[in-house]
């Protein structure tokens, strides 16, 4: 059975409670002195008890909740938190009691259970005495900030799959050429956390170097303020691992007032393009070289093949030299002979297959010589064999001042008229 307080334990508790009243009245006295300032303000501003419980709350705190003013006198705190939110409100209460104020977001629900994000500022309220007695609490509806934040958040995330999904190396970097933020092409390819990257030179990273580059665009754009281009060779004699070789532009970024605050490097690796061009270099070369070879073969079978073509000639004159020296003169001596009928059909048969077998190098001075006649033609070759007027006029039974005229006729048409040249030695340059 429970014990009934003893008369002394009563006239203490109401001591106790006179003292609340005075003081939740002169509490109440202090925030009607503030009224017209607490009414205007545009953030939410309540007043609550040690419970805490709602004492006074101001129209924008109301409105921001969905309710009047006297609605919310008297309500429990936690009524203006959702299952969801418990757990932030618990820790958020515990934090105000035992630090005595506590700053940050934390989500409320409408009297229409519509939840939304709030920034509050609460602090404990002290008589003079420095006991509690009251919370005062500013709170703020940052549901259009959030929106903001989540719409730049989606922003930012939309560029940052757009540059991660880049294949060119894309960074930043301050104008000492320290990197302060890489994209994930390069980390990929580097094969290092992107926390890494940051704060070492792009130099020592990128192309083991200590210093920068000769022709770096990043310095050039240092200095001109513009968009600058080069193209950076990792040479594999110097330390590398193998040969690379990146296409570079750096984008300086500028303050309003003009100076360049970070640049953006964006690196392509060309490897393989340069590579195979280094390749086809080489391959045109040896194309080179080989066309060279080629031509020098094709000129030696030129020179070769003017060589058997000047063979055949100079055989096709032989014969022909032979036949017209050695054989014709004696056919011809044998003519004037005493001749049985049937001995001169042997000889002119002997003659006619002679004939056929020089006709062909007969034709070939006749095809150089069209205009010759073959009366012409007979006595040019007896002149090239080395006879002179007085045989050729024998041979061919022909007087000497007509063969005279024949080889006046062949300088003429020879072109030879004139001049100096001796009419045998054209002839065998034939």
């Amino acid at each position: 059975m429970k014990k009934k307080p003893t008369y002394e334990e009563l006239e203490q508790r109401v001591k106790e409670l006179e003292g609340e009243t005075h003081e939740r009245k002169r509490t109440e006295e202090e925030i009607a002195k503030l009224g017209p300032a607490v009414a205007r303000s545009i953030d939410g501003i309540a007043i609550g008890d040690l419970e805490p419980k709602l004492i006074s709350v101001n129209d924008a705190f109301a409105r921001m909740h969905g309710y009047a003013p006297h609605e919310m006198v008297g309500m429990k705190v936690k009524r203006l938190h959702n299952a969801e939110q418990m757990e932030a409100f618990t820790k958020a209460i515990h934090e105000i009691k035992t630090q005595g104020s506590w700053m940050g977001e934390i989500g409320h629900t409408r009297k229409d259970s519509t939840p939304f994000p709030t920034y509050m500022s609460v602090t404990v309220l002290k008589d003079d005495k420095g006991k509690p007695t009251g919370i005062l609490a500013v709170c703020r509806d940052i549901t259009e900030r959030k929106r903001a934040e989540d719409a730049l958040r989606a922003s930012e995330a939309q560029k940052q799959a757009l540059l991660d999904a880049s294949v060119d190396r894309i960074r930043l970097v301050d104008p000492d050429m320290k990197i302060i933020w890489a994209n994930k092409t390069t980390t990929k390819e580097l094969n290092i956390a992107p926390d890494d990257l940051k704060g070492q030179y792009c130099f020592e990273v990128f192309l083991g170097r200590h210093r920068a580059c000769p022709g770096c665009p990043t310095k050039k754009a240092l200095k001109s303020g513009r968009v600058e281009h080069g193209i950076m060779h990792r040479d594999p004699s110097k330390g590398a691992k193998r040969e690379a070789y990146w296409d570079n532009y750096a984008v300086p970024i500028k303050s309003e007032s003009g100076d360049i605050v970070s640049l953006v490097q964006i690196t392509r690796n060309i490897t393989k393009q340069k590579l195979a061009e280094k390749a086809l270099r080489e391959r045109e070369k040896e194309l080179k070289i080989k066309t060279n070879t080629l031509s020098e073969l094709n000129a030696a079978l030129r020179v070769l093949i003017g060589k058997k073509d000047d063979d055949k000639v100079e055989a096709e004159q032989k014969v022909l030299f032979n036949v017209k020296e050695l054989v014709i003169p004696f056919l011809e001596r044998l003519k004037k002979t005493s001749l049985t009928s049937k001995q001169l059909s042997y000889l002119y048969i002997l003659e006619s297959n002679f004939n056929d077998i020089i006709s062909p190098f007969s034709r070939t001075l006749s095809s150089k010589y069209m205009s010759l006649t073959p009366t012409e033609i007979q006595v040019a070759n007896l002149v090239k064999d080395g006879q002179t007027s007085h045989h050729i006029a024998e041979v061919m039974n022909l007087s000497r001042r007509t063969v005279e005229s024949h080889r006046d006729g062949i300088r003429k048409k020879l072109g030879l008229k004139n001049r100096k040249a001796n009419l045998r030695s054209h002839l065998l340059s034939i």
